[in-house]
């Protein structure tokens, strides 16, 4: 799709079909931050299906979503698993 242009969804959800409509697709923020780590190759780290930003969770990703306080902001189990991979 094409920024400007609607597009239209079928989600799987607990075995219905599910039929969604993003009226228009705009480039508001990234889509995913840029961590930049001792990588030997800097820059993100995602997979794209589908249209859909898979990336691995982490502490700079969970504070650009939840904020500084995102230890007390975020889903308790995306914390756990966040700090349990320290």
């Amino acid at each position: 799709k094409f920024f400007g242009e609607k597009a239209n969804l079928t989600v799987l959800r607990e075995g219905s079909e599910l039929e969604l409509e993003i009226p228009s697709l705009y480039p508001e923020v990234p889509l995913v931050p840029v961590h930049l780590f001792n990588k030997p190759v800097p820059g993100p780290s995602y997979f794209i299906v589908a249209g859909l930003v898979f990336t691995v969770l982490s502490e700079p990703l969970l504070e650009s979503e939840f904020g500084a306080d995102w230890e007390h902001k975020a889903p308790v189990e995306m914390v756990k698993s966040a700090i349990q991979s320290r």
